[in-house]
């Protein structure tokens, strides 16, 4: 497969390697991403970011339910510190996601 559109149409995000992932994404020095790479990791960031959110979103509720009040003190802490960590990652993906667009 010759380019990244082809190979996302056999494969989902969800599927691919790591292997794979950095080559698809890797850009060699000698070589200027062309738009539709760029369009390519654009795509695959706003998946990403829309996948987190929700994500996100379920933690949130679940902190918010009675299963999460049985939990001892330091689970409770440590999804509360998961969470605002994904909350962190997420705001990373909506930065890069802006700035890319605005290229």
């Amino acid at each position: 497969m010759s380019d990244y559109g082809d190979f996302l149409s056999t494969r989902s995000l969800e599927k691919l390697t790591k292997e794979e992932l950095i080559e698809k994404f890797t850009i060699t020095e000698n070589k200027e991403p062309s738009p539709k790479t760029i369009d390519n990791v654009l795509l695959s960031l706003e998946h990403e970011q829309a996948e987190l959110e929700l994500k996100i979103d379920k933690l949130e509720s679940f902190i918010k339910s009675g299963k999460f009040r049985l939990l001892g003190h330091i689970q409770k802490d440590l999804i509360i510190m998961q969470k605002n960590i994904m909350r962190s990652y997420n705001d990373c993906l909506i930065a890069r996601i802006r700035n890319i667009s605005q290229t």
